[in-house]
């Protein structure tokens, strides 16, 4: 993945904390041919936060199963997350200011 690919995040949180040793969300978009041969998996590496008990990825808009490894050995996988783009803060119209600077004054 390119950092430029990633315009939202997934945010979480994990307890108790100090179990995971890695998560990651896998894209569930991915095109699987209808013959039998591997597919590619595409595989977007977490952060963990705060001592473990919280995590973020980031992500292209989409549907992932989370991944998530214990330090123990077993993994847990499978829960669906969606997520959608972000809109990013638009600028406002001449008109719209001179009515908030009207309602300041």
């Amino acid at each position: 993945m390119r950092a430029t690919d990633a315009s939202c995040t997934i945010r979480g949180s994990i307890a108790p904390r100090g179990l995971v040793q890695r998560i990651s969300a896998v894209d569930r978009n991915v095109k699987t041919p209808l013959i039998r041969k591997e597919v590619p998996l595409r595989e977007f590496e977490g952060t963990l936060l705060r001592g473990g008990s919280a995590y973020e990825i980031k992500v292209p808009p989409g549907a992932y199963d989370l991944h998530v490894e214990l330090l123990d050995g077993r993994i847990i996988e499978g829960a669906d997350v969606s997520v959608e783009a972000e809109e990013g803060a638009k600028p406002i119209s001449s008109r719209d200011r001179a009515a908030i600077e009207k309602r300041i004054r």
